[in-house]
Parts: structure tokens; C-alpha cells; sequence
């Protein structure tokens, strides 16, 4: 080995280490950030202008939001409803909890 040889290997080492922290640091203020977004901005903010309720039998999230808004669209509140509740799937069960849209909006 060479004068300076082990220098320069222990430069790029730390460069590439000082990268890699770097890295890692960004990633987890992106995900702090969303996060954070998520539990302030998400479902808690529409969940106080929202209302629990139960789901009975014979309901599906467009009759309940027929129900909600009887004079307007029923599309957009079945659209909100499946955001507050985190819906991936149109069925719901007697029993089940939803936040609905509460009607004074």
C-alpha cells in the first residue's frame, strides 16, 4: 500500500457513512412530516364536524348517506364517508361504527 492510499479509502468511507445518515435523516423527516399531516389534517379534523353512527341491518353507505342529506346528491357523501372511515370495500355490517358527515355543514 501506498502512501495516502489508506487516507483517501477512509475519506470516501466517511463521505459515503456521512451519505448514508444523510439519507436516513430525510427519510425520516418525510415521514415524520406526513405523519404528522396525517393525525392533525386527516380523519381527527373531520371527525369533529362528524357524527358516530351505528350501522343497522338492510344498510349500505348510500342509503346512510341518502339518509344525511335527503335533498342533495347522495355520491359526494358516500365519497366522504368512505374517506373518514377508511372504506377499501363497499360493505358494511350491522354493528359496524361510521363517522358521518354531520348535516349542519
Amino acid at each position: 500500500m501506498q502512501y495516502g492510499q489508506g487516507l483517501m479509502r477512509s475519506k470516501s468511507v466517511r463521505r459515503g457513512r456521512r451519505s448514508a445518515w444523510l439519507m436516513f435523516y430525510a427519510i425520516c423527516w418525510t415521514l415524520g412530516i406526513g405523519l404528522c399531516a396525517h393525525w392533525w389534517g386527516g380523519p381527527a379534523s373531520a371527525q369533529a364536524q362528524a357524527v358516530k353512527y351505528v350501522v343497522q341491518p338492510g344498510d349500505t353507505v348510500w342509503t346512510i348517506a341518502a339518509q344525511v342529506h335527503p335533498h342533495a346528491d347522495p355520491r359526494p357523501v358516500v365519497d366522504e364517508i368512505e374517506k373518514m372511515n377508511h372504506l377499501n370495500t363497499w360493505r358494511i355490517h350491522p354493528g359496524d361504527t361510521l363517522w358521518i358527515p354531520d348535516d349542519d355543514e
